[in-house]
């Protein structure tokens, strides 16, 4: 259980510092210094013997595509909900996947899509 507690809150604060970054810079700058900023932070943690694996990195990675593309001010729900449908997508679709790449794009992209309907559907109602 506190596994995929760390891994939510990885996945969440990466998308909002993603974002945060983005509104100043570019899309592509806050992604990679979001990104570069928590794999420091984990290294660091690592550091005290705790044990980050692999999967924690692709995570902050695959995150950061969703911090990029919610691009336009979005209240904080839509980070909550987002980080956890990419989370449910993250877990149960890279294993029948292929490629770190097209998996993680795939499941980011996924989870702004289905986030940004549900977020339309409640504007509209």
């Amino acid at each position: 259980m506190i596994q995929y507690f760390s891994q939510y809150f990885l996945v969440l604060v990466t998308i909002i510092l993603t974002h945060r970054i983005s509104l100043k810079f570019c899309p592509i700058r806050g992604s990679v210094t979001s990104s570069l900023i928590i794999i420091i932070f984990a290294y660091l943690i690592q550091q005290t013997g705790f044990e980050i694996h692999f999967e924690y990195q692709t995570l902050i990675f695959g995150a950061s595509f969703i911090g990029m593309g919610i691009f336009e001010s979005r209240p904080y729900f839509g980070y909550l909900f987002a980080s956890i449908i990419y989370l449910v997508l993250y877990l149960n679709l890279t294993p029948l996947l292929t490629g770190i790449g097209g998996s993680l794009g795939f499941t980011a992209f996924l989870s702004y899509g289905i986030s940004r309907f549900f977020h339309k559907l409640k504007n509209s109602l």
